[in-house]
């Protein structure tokens, strides 16, 4: 007997609320815009409380750290999730809106996407190779350390 796999649909109210057990869909929706479809729908959705959101979006910061060491000194490191990467640019953004502060963000590092590519390509992984830290120094413009 074989089944039809079933996407699973939460209804608005579920999304309102913050599930420990899916923390990534309370974040998404902090980020949310609408681009087509329902405006009612939409108006809905409300971003998520701060009181529930902000001690699970430490928690979760505090896990992808100790991946990491609790470190930002890595030979070759992890531009996006480790210490001090574009992750934890994002969390900061996250918990300003969460307190409806702003932030100012630089437009060159707004988004991984957006991080330079001494070689032009997509590189395989995230982490900025020890060859390429001059370059994307160079490209950053970040001045020459003094010798």
């Amino acid at each position: 007997m074989r089944h039809a796999r079933q996407p699973v649909r939460p209804h608005v109210e579920e999304c309102n609320e913050v599930d420990d057990l899916n923390i990534e869909l309370s974040i998404s929706l902090l980020d949310r815009r609408i681009l087509a479809g329902d405006a009612a729908l939409f108006e809905k959705l409300r971003d998520p409380r701060r009181e529930q959101l902000a001690p699970a979006l430490a928690r979760i910061t505090r896990e992808r750290h100790a991946r990491f060491g609790n470190t930002v000194y890595h030979l070759e490191p992890n531009v996006k999730d480790a210490p001090g990467g574009l992750r934890d640019l994002q969390v900061l953004r996250w918990l300003a809106k969460l307190s409806q502060v702003s932030i100012p963000v630089p437009p060159t590092i707004s988004s991984p996407k957006s991080a330079p590519r001494a070689s032009g390509r997509r590189p395989r992984s995230e982490c900025l190779n020890f060859l390429m830290q001059d370059e994307c120094a160079r490209i950053l413009q970040f001045p020459d350390p003094p010798i």
